[in-house]
């Protein structure tokens, strides 16, 4: 018998285990890699107190997407640019 170990047959096996081990874990996370968003900028003259990056937008109470990106509009300095993702 030959005591040592073929290391192109470990190698192989370990990135087959590998592979596997990372589709398993995201097919059981569920995530979605060709899911699409529409991106919508916002704008609001007044205070947004509360509001931050990574809250749900809600339209009637359903929540639809969240928040991606708040920032004070170049053009207008009043203005505060809110970016939302929706899921199409």
């Amino acid at each position: 018998m030959e005591t040592k170990a073929s290391y192109m047959i470990v190698g192989t096996f370990t990135l087959v285990l590998l592979v596997g081990l990372v589709s398993a874990v995201l097919w059981l996370a569920g995530v979605e890699l060709d899911e699409e968003f529409a991106y919508y900028d916002l704008y609001f003259e007044g205070s947004v107190t509360g509001l931050k990056v990574g809250n749900p937008v809600r339209y009637r109470g359903v929540p639809v997407g969240v928040v991606t990106d708040m920032k004070i509009n170049p053009e207008n300095v009043e203005q505060v640019k809110v970016t939302i993702e929706v899921p199409n």
